[in-house]
Order: structure tokens, then sequence, then C-alpha cells
């Protein structure tokens, strides 16, 4: 049986009746990625702090997976961001339900800070010296739902686990292009975990 890699992305809120982090998930399923040896599944999450709570847990249990990417939209993200830490407190922006998660934190008594162990400075490297679609790295994620997924999918594997923001629509990637960039960034982490 195959591995698994599992992407997700956002559905709707505020502006984006079709979040762009999904529309990009979308297509890169239809792409696929570069190699035979792995099953990507995808998987669209509603902006719900509750949602996200019972979701993430049930999914690297059904699935056991390989690797695990979050992708979220950011008005602020103007190329691929690689995200390398979610914090666990400050959690003040109600989600699509106009909810917000116990105490403000993603977990009672969880570390403050949780980094990923990926080496994102190569990924970032490489996609910047070798890719037409540019990539940074950032150590702040927003604490908002897509930090919150984000210090979930850590609690259960830091090792396998990375949030990518894409920036809205066309500013200045086409969905196609931010894909792309996706698949390029799945890619390199495949040769880090080998």
């Amino acid at each position: 049986m195959k591995k698994v890699i599992l992407v997700t992305g956002f559905g709707s809120f505020g502006d984006y009746v079709e979040n762009p982090s999904w529309l990009a998930v979308k297509k890169l399923h239809e792409m696929g990625i570069e190699t035979d040896d792995f099953l990507l599944v995808i998987q669209e999450v509603p902006v719900s702090y509750e949602t996200v709570k019972k979701t993430v847990p049930m999914l690297w249990k059904e699935y056991n997976p390989e690797l695990v990417i979050h992708v979220g939209v950011s008005a602020k993200a103007n190329c691929i961001t690689l995200e390398e830490c979610a914090h666990n407190c400050s959690y003040n922006l109600c989600d699509v339900n106009s909810s917000l998660p116990e105490g403000n934190v993603c977990k009672e008594n969880g570390e403050d800070c949780i980094h990923s162990k990926l080496d994102l400075k190569i990924i970032c490297t490489n996609m910047n010296e070798n890719y037409p679609i540019k990539a940074t790295i950032s150590n702040d994620a927003g604490r908002y739902l897509c930090e919150y997924i984000y210090y979930m999918s850590l609690c259960e594997n830091d090792r396998r686990t990375l949030f990518i923001h894409v920036p809205p629509e066309n500013k200045p990637y086409t969905i196609t292009e931010l894909a792309e960039g996706l698949r390029f960034v799945i890619n390199d982490i495949l040769k880090q975990i080998k």
C-alpha cells in the first residue's frame, strides 16, 4: 500500500467565496506529484476552530501520512510562504461560526511554540534558485485558523508537517502557478525525508 501525502486547503471565509488555498490544492491534485510512490490525498477544511480540533487528529490516525502540508491564503503574502512555527496562545479572531477556541489556545498547557523540523531554508533556496515561483520563510502564521491547524498537526508530528501560505489569486500568481509551487515544495521535502 502506498504511503500518503495529505494536503489540506481551507474553505470559504471573508471575501474569499472560493478560498485560493483550496483552489490551488485541487489543482495540485489534478496535476499530481512527480512520483508514483505516494498517494496524494486532499481535504478541504472549514475555517472553524472546532472542526480543525476534531479533524486533524482524525486525519493523522486515518492516513498515517508520510507528509502533511496545510495550505492557507494570506493577503500579506506575495509568494509561497513557508511557515516555520506555530504558537499556542492568543487566538482572538473569531472563525466563520463566530467562535473562538477555548481559552484562546490550541491546547491547554501546550508548548508555547512548536517548530517544524523540516529544513525550510534548503527548500526556500532550492525554489528561489531553480524555479520561477518565489518562496520565503515566515515565523508568524497569523494566529488564526492557519496557525491553529499548523499547531495541531505539529503536535502530531513536527518532522512531517508544514504550513504554506499562498497569496490571493493573480497577486501575482495564478492558481496553476501556485499549485506548481506546492508541487515543487512537496517534491523537495520528499528528498529530505527519504
